[in-house]
């Protein structure tokens, strides 16, 4: 079992008990760890390989898509004097709690 981190927890409650897309209780561990805590394109992306243009797809692609939009994040802040996000994952949850405007969650259909 994975064990739901702290910085997860309220985040989490609020999701569990406020959607109306959620999908059967038979279907996922409510008392487990969310996860992904991240997600990004990861069908029919492209990208540059060996100088040629090619499409790709998963972890692959969807893991260095998302690191570089932190690493541009970091980079801004660097350049205005400021220290890097660090480790984010508590930084999201926190942000989604204080504004649920600051990032979208995904639907069950």
């Amino acid at each position: 079992m994975c064990v739901l981190p702290c910085s997860q927890a309220l985040a989490v409650a609020r999701f569990l008990n406020t959607s109306s897309h959620l999908p059967p209780s038979t279907a996922f561990n409510a008392a487990g760890r969310a996860i992904p805590d991240v997600a990004s394109i990861a069908l029919n992306a492209w990208t540059i390989d060996g100088g040629e243009l090619q499409p790709t797809g998963g972890t692959s692609t969807a893991s260095p898509s998302f690191s570089g939009v932190i690493t541009l994040l970091n980079d801004a802040r660097v350049s205005q004097g400021l220290s890097t996000l660090g480790w984010i994952n508590p930084l999201l949850y926190v942000l989604r709690v204080l504004c649920s405007t600051a990032l979208w969650n995904f639907h069950w259909y």
